[in-house]
């Protein structure tokens, strides 16, 4: 076997000084400053001396094997006379830890408390398992077998720092959340809270992205309506509507003014008396992200919204559902805050039966324009 022949020094100068290998092995095609490759060939000049090689290659180190694959392989010596070769053993690959397979969600308890023994130095696949939240849907067990794995020191350092960038953005949430009820509290009261008391909640789930203090109450009192009672509106998305529209329905006369100002109204582009295009046209209102949001969040619900929403998409898709069932949304947060009236759901039943109703007189009243005459059928 030919021996490799070694790459001359104006040969390396060359390559630095033209382009910089990159991660993948290829060669990058963009130029390097002059400055940057001065400093190469410094480098590689040092590299070449200190090694005491002509060849540039034995200077550079060879990159380490990647996370699950096996270590390479040393080169083969020679064979002493009368000795058969031996294959070097085969090292199985060592798969690192995969948390994610076993927990689904990273920031709940049982994710955390993983998480923050691996930061103080706990290795032990068992004793890790052991912090699972009861409510956990994963046993033990399976969470062991997630948890087995290598831990590398540069991993558990990035892990390190992003708890602790966690934590901090934590405290300032909360001290937003701090603010943010000060600033509630200076506002005038619409109702009296304790003469007129909020219902119970339907749901007693609460989110954990849901402000730290009672924001329901706080968005009643300053409104005088509970916009939490309309489907796919939480105590969050009520906070934001209340801080980007306010309670005073006045600058918008009617309803679809709220709509257009929203851009959550179709924009009719005609010419010629012909409709070109209708299309609502693209905002960056946070109150109109905020009715979209709420749209999103009844796609499975069993409420008027949720059989209406469902009813837009396998007719014209998911996109334009979206924005028909946030501009009807927005259009009952107006009546509400105009009128101070009161949100009530009547369901999906409810709904799915006016919405056959409004079917049968449509075709009555084409039949009848067609000379004809609608017939229920015979039961």
């Amino acid at each position: 076997m030919n021996a490799r022949k070694p790459i001359r020094m104006s040969t390396a100068v060359f390559l630095c000084s033209r382009r910089l290998p990159n991660t993948s092995g290829r060669l990058a095609v963009r130029r390097v400053p002059a400055r940057l490759r001065c400093l190469l060939v410094f480098v590689a000049v040092v590299a070449c001396a200190l090694a005491g090689a002509s060849d540039l290659g034995a200077a550079v180190p060879r990159r380490p094997p990647r996370l699950g694959q096996p270590a390479p392989r040393p080169p083969a010596g020679p064979t002493p006379a009368g000795a058969e070769p031996v294959e070097p053993a085969e090292v199985e690959p060592v798969e690192p830890p995969r948390l994610a397979q076993a927990v689904s969600d990273m920031t709940g308890a049982t994710g955390m408390r993983i998480i923050r023994a691996i930061v103080a130095g706990e290795r032990d696949p068992q004793v890790l398992a052991q912090q699972r939240d009861r409510r956990c849907a994963k046993s033990v067990e399976e969470i062991a077998r997630a948890l087995a794995g290598n831990y590398r020191a540069e991993h558990v350092f990035a892990l390190q720092q992003a708890v602790e960038l966690y934590d901090f953005y934590t405290q300032q949430i909360a001290a937003c959340d701090a603010e943010v009820e000060r600033q509630f509290s200076v506002i005038e009261s619409q109702v009296d809270v304790e003469a007129y008391p909020l219902p119970p909640r339907a749901s007693k789930t609460r989110s954990k992205n849901a402000p730290a203090f009672d924001a329901r109450t706080q968005v009643y009192r300053v409104s005088g309506v509970d916009l939490t009672r309309i489907d796919g509106i939480d105590d969050a998305l009520a906070q934001e509507i209340t801080a980007e529209i306010g309670v005073d329905m006045s600058p918008w006369p009617t309803a679809k003014h709220f709509a257009s100002w929203l851009r959550l109204a179709p924009r009719n582009d005609v010419s010629g008396g012909k409709l070109l295009r209708s299309q609502t046209g693209k905002t960056g209102n946070r109150a109109a992200q905020a009715f979209r949001m709420a749209a999103q969040a009844v796609q499975r619900s069993d409420s008027a919204l949720g059989a209406f929403y469902r009813r837009m998409k396998s007719k014209y898709g998911a996109a334009q559902a979206t924005t028909a069932t946030a501009h009807k949304i927005a259009r009952i947060v107006y009546h509400m805050l105009r009128h101070k009236e009161e949100y009530v759901d009547q369901g999906a039943t409810y709904y799915e039966e006016q919405y056959r109703k409004r079917a049968i007189k449509n075709l009555e009243r084409k039949a009848a324009w067609l000379g004809m005459k609608v017939v229920p059928a015979a039961t």
